[in-house]
């Protein structure tokens, strides 16, 4: 039997609502849904990648999931091994049938099956010691679904989570957690107020203990998600949390600086004025430079990101960069390698131009970087020409609005205008 066969022979009902069972491969397995020893063979075949898909399509109708309901906890394991040792694409089908299997909707009919479901996820949670499978699995349901954090965020499972100690938990049983906290937080309008101030403590009680690279990522991830509401981040300053991170900043992995550093720039947009001036005397605008002067890309990259955002947010922080020489070093970074930094360098440094006073605007009275806009025209990226030909209508707006121009710019400036096609 070749393959196109089997994915359509595999899951087929009977007239009675019976699963026919079908043979298939040199091995001549047989598969009968209602029979989990004939599954879990057919898993264990070199068959699997197959039969996943087939799963997949088959678990797209929910009312096909009640033939599992006797074997949950093993078909949950088996999908586990695939959504952690397999292909890419092995691991999304396993992540998305796991899915299905925990999301059936309260109108169907599937009550029992999803209470089944739930019942073997709280049977996880009364082992978090010794059995990584519990936050193995909520990384990965959490991953994928909206619904399913929206579920756990009022059911009493949360309690669990927010409540683990996590330095009981093995080194490879904390990156789940910590993932699952991340997942948690990056949809974080589903969580009750004092639970999200509970998971930030939570997040931080693990930065205090483990120097884990993936762990901090993720810790350093879920608290850049939390302070991109500028409504929590307030309670986020005044609760010393910047002293923290702060002081973990110099002996952390590049991903993680990068973190840091949007987060600074988020607690740079606090709408309260004097947690502002707070946050600039923590953190002065000067210290970006040296962020600025890492070698590693990463950090480069997000200290333009979060110099965005701080030029977006607070219009005096323009002249602030001006002064202490960022804006000089942004246009000396202007033409490095990394195409991804120079894209974000050309749209910090609009931002700063919308804002500038007429003596920081002279920065931008330059031929070589208008002729260097020029050529990114011709770059083929829309994102990066539509930041170009924002600088076009910045600079038409100012000499139509009086603006003077050095003269020996006009033309050069003419050119670039009537080449961005303004019309």
């Amino acid at each position: 039997m070749n393959i196109i066969q089997l994915e359509n022979l595999l899951f087929h009902r009977q007239e009675n609502n019976q699963f026919k069972p079908r043979q298939y491969g040199p091995d001549e397995i047989v598969i009968n849904w209602n029979d989990p020893q004939t599954v879990f063979q057919a898993f264990e075949s070199d068959y699997f990648d197959i039969i996943l898909q087939g799963l997949f399509d088959f678990s797209n109708d929910i009312n096909n999931l009640d033939v599992f309901i006797n074997y949950i906890p093993q078909l949950i394991d088996y999908l586990l091994i695939f959504s952690e040792n397999q292909q890419h694409y092995v691991q999304d089908y396993a992540k998305h049938i796991l899915v299905k299997l925990f999301y059936a909707h309260d109108d169907s009919d599937m009550t029992d099956f999803r209470k089944a479901a739930y019942d073997y996820l709280f049977s996880l949670s009364q082992n978090l010691n010794t059995d990584i499978k519990f936050y193995m699995l909520l990384s990965k349901l959490f991953e994928q679904s909206l619904a399913i954090k929206q579920y756990i965020s009022l059911n009493p499972l949360l309690e669990t989570i927010i409540d683990t100690n996590p330095q009981i938990l093995s080194l490879e049983n904390l990156k789940y957690y910590a993932s699952t906290l991340k997942y948690l937080l990056s949809d974080s309008q589903v969580m009750p107020g004092d639970k999200l101030s509970r998971i930030v403590k939570k997040i931080f009680e693990i930065l205090d203990f483990c120097s884990d690279e993936n762990v901090q990522n993720d810790c350093t991830q879920s608290l850049n998600y939390f302070t991109s509401d500028v409504n929590r981040t307030s309670s986020f300053i005044t609760s010393k949390y910047v002293q923290k991170l702060l002081n973990l900043f110099p002996n952390t992995n590049p991903i993680s600086k990068g973190h840091i550093l949007v987060i600074f720039s988020n607690c740079y947009g606090c709408p309260i004025s004097s947690l502002q001036h707070s946050i600039k005397e923590l953190i002065p605008l000067s210290s970006f430079s040296s962020f600025l002067e890492d070698e590693s890309d990463i950090v480069r990259l997000n200290t333009i990101i979060a110099l965005f955002n701080c030029f977006q947010n607070d219009e005096m922080t323009i002249s602030e960069a001006y002064e202490s020489g960022i804006l000089e070093k942004l246009f000396s970074l202007i033409q490095i390698e990394n195409f991804s930094t120079t894209k974000q360098i050309v749209r910090c440094l609009l931002i700063a131009a919308q804002s500038a006073t007429s003596e920081i605007f002279k920065m931008f009275e330059n031929q070589n970087f208008i002729e260097y806009l020029g050529e990114l025209l011709t770059n083929g990226d829309d994102y990066l020409v539509d930041i170009v030909k924002s600088f076009a209508i910045l600079y038409k707006e100012r000499k139509e609005s009086g603006y003077q121009f050095d003269e020996n710019l006009i033309d050069y400036l003419e050119l670039f205008i009537d080449s961005c096609d303004l019309e």
